[in-house]
Order: structure tokens, then C-alpha cells, then sequence
């Protein structure tokens, strides 16, 4: 269960050699309440131009309107392409006899309100896809983000999750390097709205085509709990020096988010695993080598509930695991080994590894995901 009462999981085609099309509607055909009500569905697909990826985006969106007619559902379409088949199903559902539910929006970001007594919490996500450089594509999907939170009257501050998929996160123009113009236009508009409780989790991670996606969690509540989660063996990534940021110098910022965040509501307790790489300090570590990489990775996952961090935030011994976990892998050589890595590791938890630039040209594997307590 997670902390509204729903689940998250992934469903994948039963038959892989159908076209995308039809793959995606056995996906469709395979969705099931679970007793429980939708609220999001994520579509990581392969793409072959931006024509094939609007054509997905357009054919997705007629499916959802026509099984979902009768209530609200958040849509995103990420060209990240599976390993094994054409794309990958990620589905969200809630309680509904725990919400009520509301939604906002305009033609560049959606929102799902959730209340429940004296909490409340946001699902939003923005896109700004056109022709238009990287730095105004950010600028555009921030200013979507900022109008639903506006509208919604949720403070920037009050966001606690973020994930930010940036069309070739590591292509440089004009001496810009994307992720690190996507930083900067971050650092822009946070400011100083996060000084008191700490950033949002994230992750920043490529994908084919799309400009600039952002999704988002916003809490505001008197009874829930929200509070960063540090690795100690990790620099802060707000914290990075010079020496690994992209660009030119004196206009460089730093990447600004927490390596986790914990959350406990009145029924739950839950750690969001922001994207993680194999990182000590704030070098990359075994460059060549994904598997290890990725026991790397792992290893900085686990210091996030580890025993000792679960005490000091008065939580006794505990057994705890990831509930899901998304694997993006860079290079398509390294994806058997490293899904052998994580289901040794992580036996049983259900993972979808996908294809993607990850935030630095020397790293192979980035893993999320979330643990419930």
C-alpha cells in the first residue's frame, strides 16, 4: 500500500512482437482496479522520431479518455524505451474512501488534488515540448509547475517529490551541457523556497525526445510529516563542487534536491529513494563497469533505511526493502547484468528497467524507487 492508500506496479505486454499500438492496448487490457480507483498512468515507450512519439502521445490519450471517461486521470508518455518490449505500463491507484479528489490544469500541466481532513496533497506534472532550446523549455515547464501550484494554493516549498526528464540530458550547445542548464533554471525559480524544510527528492534523467517533463508531490498538512534523508557517504548534490558540474564557469549551480525524503501520515510510513547513482563522495566510481555500478548504487540505496537512520527518525528495528524500483540503465550491452545485480539484491521487488542517459556521461545506472514502513 502506499500513502494514500493505493498501489503502484507495472504491467508489461504479453506479446512483445505486436507493434507499439498493440502493445499498448494489451497493456490497457491488462489494468486492473484492484479494488482501488487510477489516478495515473505512465507510459515509458520507444520512439523513433517526435512524429512516432506525438502519434503515441495522441493514440494514448483516445484510450484514456475512452476507459477513464468518468473521472480524472494523469497521463505521461516518457520516451525511455524498455529493454524487452515496446513500452512498459505504470499504474497509480488511491482509496477512494480515504480522498476527495479535484482536478486542475491548463494545456501545458495537469493536476490531481487530494484532501483528506486537514491534509492535502498534490499530484502535478508540466511539459513544454516545441521547438525551443533547452534552457527555454525548462523555463516553460517550471512556469506550468508554478501556476498549478498557485492555483491549488500549495507553496513551492510544500513540493516533497520531483522527477525531471530532460530530452538528451547530456548533449552540450553552445558550451551548455542540458542537465546543467536544466540546474540553473531550477535554482532560478526554488530560490529560497526550500531553505526550511529541505529540497524535494528527485531524479534528473534523459529521454529521447519530448522537451522537458516535470512531475511533482506537494504535501500540506498538520498531522503528516515530511523530512530530509541524507547518505553519509554522499555529498549533499546541493552541496557539489565546481569540479563535476557541466558548463562554464561562474554561472554553474548545483543540482537542488535530497537524496531521500521520509514522510508519516496518520496510516503510513514512507521513504521517497530519489534517483541514486554510484557516487561516494561526489566522484563517480567504477566508470566501465555497470554491474558494478549498480552494487554501488544499491549500496547507497540501502544507507537510506538503513537501521541506523530509521532510529534517529524514531523508528525501531525494522525490516525494510524498496516496494518498486526503476532501473534506468545507459547502455543496452549492460541491461542482462545489471538486472541480475538488482534481482539478486532485491528479490521479488518489482523493478522496470529501462533505457537512459543518465545524469553524467561516466555514469551506467541510476535506480529509484520507494520504501514503505
Amino acid at each position: 500500500m502506499n500513502f494514500i492508500g493505493g498501489d503502484r506496479f507495472f504491467i508489461e505486454p504479453v506479446h512483445s512482437e505486436l507493434s507499439i499500438f498493440e502493445q499498448i492496448s494489451d497493456c490497457f487490457n491488462q489494468v486492473n482496479n484492484r479494488a482501488n480507483v487510477v489516478y495515473k498512468l505512465n507510459f515509458f515507450v520507444r520512439t523513433s522520431s517526435y512524429e512516432d512519439y506525438k502519434s503515441i502521445q495522441n493514440y494514448v490519450s483516445s484510450l484514456i479518455h475512452a476507459l477513464f471517461v468518468h473521472r480524472p486521470v494523469l497521463l505521461n508518455v516518457i520516451a525511455q524505451p524498455p529493454f524487452e518490449q515496446d513500452v512498459i505500463l505504470e499504474v497509480f491507484t488511491y482509496n477512494p474512501d480515504w480522498w476527495q479528489i479535484q482536478e486542475y490544469g491548463d494545456e501545458f500541466g495537469r493536476a490531481l488534488g487530494f484532501r483528506r481532513g486537514d491534509s492535502s496533497f498534490l499530484f502535478g506534472q508540466s511539459q513544454a515540448n516545441s521547438n525551443r532550446t533547452c534552457q527555454e523549455q525548462s523555463t516553460l515547464a517550471f512556469e506550468a509547475m508554478m501556476r498549478l501550484l498557485q492555483q491549488t494554493g500549495f507553496p513551492l516549498g510544500s513540493v516533497i517529490r520531483q522527477w525531471n526528464y530532460i530530452e538528451n540530458i547530456l548533449l552540450v550547445e553552445n558550451g551548455l551541457q542540458h542537465y546543467q542548464v536544466f540546474n540553473d533554471v531550477r535554482s532560478a525559480f526554488y530560490g529560497n523556497a526550500f531553505l526550511e524544510n529541505g529540497y524535494p527528492a528527485a531524479t534528473g534523467i534523459g529521454m529521447n525526445r519530448g522537451g522537458v517533463i516535470i512531475e511533482f508531490i506537494a504535501m500540506l498538512s498538520d498531522k503528516a510529516v515530511s523530512v530530509p534523508v541524507d547518505n553519509p557517504n554522499q555529498v549533499a548534490a546541493y552541496r557539489y563542487s565546481e569540479n563535476v558540474l557541466v558548463g562554464k564557469k561562474g554561472i554553474k549551480t548545483t543540482p537542488k534536491f535530497e537524496r531521500a525524503r521520509f514522510l508519516k501520515t496518520e496510516e503510513v510510513r514512507h521513504i521517497f529513494i530519489s534517483g541514486t547513482a554510484a557516487i561516494t563522495g561526489e566522484k563517480s566510481v567504477a566508470e566501465h563497469d555497470a554491474s558494478e555500478q549498480a552494487g554501488q548504487t544499491i549500496s547507497n540505496i540501502r544507507r537510506l533505511y538503513s537501521s541506523g537512520l530509521l532510529a534517529s527518525l524514531g523508528i525501531g528495528a525494522h525490516v525494510a526493502k524498496p516496494d518498486h524500483l526503476r532501473v534506468y540503465v545507459k547502455n543496452p550491452s549492460d541491461f542482462q547484468r545489471v538486472r541480475e545485480v538488482c534481482r539478486a539484491e532485491f528479490p521479488g521487488v518489482g523493478a522496470a528497467f529501462i533505457q537512459a542517459d543518465i545524469c553524467r556521461e561516466n555514469l551506467l545506472v541510476e535506480i529509484e524507487g520507494e520504501v514503505e514502513l
